[in-house]
């Protein structure tokens, strides 16, 4: 019974494919369909899902596994490094980051902010060139 088991692991092992944080095996497709979903913020998950070839739900259950949090949690926190590079290096209002990072509502795009990263974003640019970083 243990000679199947070792066959079966020695072929997983060889097999190029990513794998997950947790160290497990993963569809290859999840790679693409991240890229995808993160440079084409317009693009819904069924239409990544069906340039892949899975379905939507498939999809949604290997992201999670692969980056260990919902789909919608990780694009979320994608957006809000973006905007928080957007506050510490460049002269954008924070509407105009707001849009630019993605978000469609400044007030949810504020909160989300600072639960993230402890401090406003306003606080984040004052703190940034008070120190000249």
């Amino acid at each position: 019974m243990g000679r199947p088991m070792a066959r079966a692991s020695s072929a997983a092992s060889s097999c190029e494919e990513p794998r997950s944080s947790s160290g497990r095996q993963y569809d290859a497709r999840v790679t693409v369909a991240l890229q995808l979903l993160q440079n084409q913020s317009s693009l819904c998950v069924e239409q990544a899902a069906k340039t892949v070839n899975l379905s939507g739900s498939r999809l949604r259950h290997l992201l999670r596994e692969a980056v260990g949090v919902p789909l919608h949690r990780y694009l979320k926190h994608g957006r809000l490094l973006r905007a928080k590079e957007l506050v510490e290096n460049t002269y954008l209002t924070i509407k105009e980051i707001t849009s630019a990072a993605g978000f469609a509502d400044l007030s949810h795009f504020l909160r989300d902010y600072k639960t993230a990263f402890g401090e406003t974003p306003s606080e984040t640019r004052h703190r940034r060139s008070q120190f000249g970083q």
